[in-house]
C-alpha cells in the first residue's frame, strides 16, 4: 500500500505518513503475534484478548 500511495501522485504527504504509520502498526502487532503464548496457544484468555484487541486497533487505523 505504501509504494502505491507514494507512485500516487495526487497522494498529500499526510496521506503518504498515514499509511506508513498503519504498516508500522501492522508489523508491530504481527511481533506481538509471533510470541510463544500466541502461536502455541498457551496464553491466558485475558491475554489473547489483548492481541485480538491490538491487531482490531492496527487494522482499524485510520489511514487518511
Amino acid at each position: 500500500m505504501y509504494a502505491l500511495k507514494v507512485l500516487d501522485v495526487n497522494a498529500t504527504d499526510s496521506e503518504i505518513q498515514g499509511v506508513l504509520n498503519a504498516s508500522y502498526a501492522m508489523f508491530d502487532i504481527m511481533g506481538i503475534y509471533q510470541h510463544h503464548d500466541a502461536v502455541t496457544g498457551t496464553a491466558k484468555q485475558y491475554v489473547a484478548d489483548d492481541y485480538t484487541l491490538r491487531m482490531v486497533r492496527a487494522k482499524t487505523a485510520n489511514v487518511d
